[in-house]
């Protein structure tokens, strides 16, 4: 299921509006199976008397399904200044729903999980052209922000507990930031067969998601 749209407008010379959609989804595995219940979200327990430490199909499988759906949208703008000078402002959104495969260990022992997705990432670009027959030259800043929705994941461990309480598990999925950039680059024609060019970058990349904390046994939480 894959669609995509797309739109211009604008005057030659002057100025263009863009504007594009799309859906693009991906799949990671047909016919996958858990004993978990409450896929998609970021609390996973067990069905009530699961057998502990034999046989997971014992206990009944629930099918899920691994994968999720991008959306991304785009609008952009361009228009030409004077004296050999041109302008753009672009923008992005990308959505990202579903689950994807992970694993998390429980003192000596792994479970397969399925992680919910849900991420957005805004992305904005400002930039600025100059362009002769002998010279060219863009300067670019872009700011880039991704969130995640549901930044971690707990599960009730299907082996049992290691000691008194020991019972549920938690992983930090992927933490919300952000990326500032500024970006160059600049040719010059310096005669018919020489040509020196540059670019450059400079990029900041910055997050703030609190721990998680170091347990989730009753018994071991200290106030």
């Amino acid at each position: 299921d894959t669609r995509s749209l797309a739109a211009r407008s604008g005057r030659e010379g002057l100025y263009a509006l863009d504007l594009a959609y799309s859906e693009l989804p991906r799949h990671f595995g047909d016919g996958a199976v858990t004993p978990f219940l409450g896929v998609g979200g970021a609390v996973l327990t067990l069905p009530a008397g699961y057998p502990v430490a034999s046989s997971a199909a014992a206990g009944g499988l629930q099918p899920v399904a691994l994968g999720f759906e991008r959306k991304r949208l785009d609008i952009s703008g361009r228009w030409i200044g004077m004296e050999n000078w041109s302008y753009r402002v672009a923008l992005r959104r990308d959505t990202r729903e579903g689950t994807r495969a992970t694993s998390g260990t429980f003192f000596s022992t792994v479970a397969q999980l399925a992680a919910p997705v849900d991420h957005v990432t805004d992305q904005l670009e400002v930039s600025a052209a100059y362009a002769t027959r002998t010279l060219q030259g863009q300067l670019a800043w872009t700011l880039s922000q991704f969130r995640n929705y549901q930044p971690s994941l707990s599960w009730t461990s299907p082996f049992g507990a290691v000691v008194p309480g020991a019972t549920r598990a938690q992983l930090a999925l992927a933490p919300d930031n952000q990326l500032q950039q500024l970006s160059g680059q600049a040719g010059w024609q310096v005669t018919p067969l020489i040509r020196a060019s540059g670019d450059f970058s400079i990029g900041r990349l910055t997050q703030n998601e609190p721990y998680l904390a170091s347990t989730l046994t009753p018994s071991q939480i200290r106030g």
